[in-house]
């Protein structure tokens, strides 16, 4: 089987707040994801990716929080 190479995945999801950058929180396999949205990317293959879940401030589940929204990945991997 042959893999396509890794291409880093493309983010455009900051936006600026009255105060400052304002990135999502990102949860991967259902844990947080301690780095930056850059450090996921390069850390996670888009072949990986089985699903993602996209929350703004408001509509976030109870076991996703974040104060600028969240990003929950699922992969085929697992934890």
């Amino acid at each position: 089987m042959v893999r396509a190479p890794r291409s880093p995945i493309r983010w455009d999801v900051s936006r600026w707040t009255a105060y400052a950058l304002c990135e999502p929180k990102v949860y991967r396999d259902n844990l947080p994801f301690s780095g930056s949205l850059s450090e996921f990317s390069q850390s996670t293959s888009p072949h990986d990716i089985m699903g993602i879940e996209v929350y703004s401030t408001a509509t976030e589940p109870p076991q996703f929080q974040g104060s600028c929204g969240v990003i929950v990945v699922w992969t085929r991997t697992g934890v």
